[in-house]
């Protein structure tokens, strides 16, 4: 189960960096098109 625990933290941490840098670096032309 360690393993186990081990990879969903690796994939949380991607998921929460895939969220929140886009947000972080400023890019307007990227939330237009994903707003469009």
């Amino acid at each position: 189960m360690q393993w186990f625990m081990y990879g969903g933290g690796v994939l949380g941490i991607g998921l929460l960096l895939g969220l929140v840098l886009p947000h972080m670096i400023p890019s307007r032309k990227r939330k237009d098109r994903w707003m469009n």
